[in-house]
């Protein structure tokens, strides 16, 4: 009986804590669309203005409406059912913070850096300066490739004239000269390789 007891209190405390359904489909939200942000941070353009836009856009209303629950339960003098309902924008926050360091990048390049490099051992066979990529490379889709001297650029990402964002992934054995830092925004992603943004 007294077991039974306990896990009544130790259910109805987790129902507290969480604030019932209600709050597990706003977390359940909340990290559907932090995980889709993570993954558009992991494109070659990194955390950009796109990507932060698209998913401000899907939190806006989720923020709108936690915002106006916790200033009701605030003004109600509610401490039980607030605790539960922090989870969730701060990982939205701790989200933004991973992203802003390029570890998704780095990681979604790390996994797909060997696909790169066997299009490069075949580009080595063509004396063409703009080369004809496979359609993919590991996790990314590669639009077009092009040779300078020992150095191999790959665009990944391109959207229209709207938008006007392009970025992908160079090999450079050098590092960026002055000349292309000027032209382009690197960031290392291991080695040899730097991702890129127009």
């Amino acid at each position: 009986m007294n077991f039974v007891c306990r896990l009544f209190r130790r259910r109805e405390s987790h129902v507290r804590f969480w604030g019932g359904r209600l709050s597990v489909g706003f977390h359940a939200l909340c990290l559907g669309a932090t995980f889709l942000f993570l993954v558009g941070s992991s494109s070659a353009a990194g955390l950009d203005g796109i990507t932060l836009f698209a998913v401000g856009f899907l939190l806006l209303p989720l923020n709108a409406w936690w915002l106006i629950r916790l200033a009701g339960w605030m003004g109600s003098g509610v401490k039980d059912e607030t605790r539960g309902w922090f989870f969730a924008p701060g990982l939205v926050v701790v989200a933004i913070l991973i992203a802003a360091t390029g570890l998704p990048t780095f990681m979604r390049f790390s996994m797909s850096r060997g696909a790169f490099e066997q299009q490069i051992e075949a580009f080595d066979r063509t004396p063409a300066e703009f080369l004809d990529p496979s359609p993919r490379a590991g996790f990314f889709d590669v639009q077009s490739a092009r040779r300078e001297g020992g150095e191999y650029f790959f665009q990944t990402q391109g959207y229209d004239e709207f938008l006007t964002v392009h970025a992908g992934f160079a090999y450079l054995p050098y590092g960026p000269t002055p000349e292309q830092e000027v032209k382009y925004s690197f960031r290392s992603v291991g080695g040899d390789w730097y991702s890129w943004k127009l």
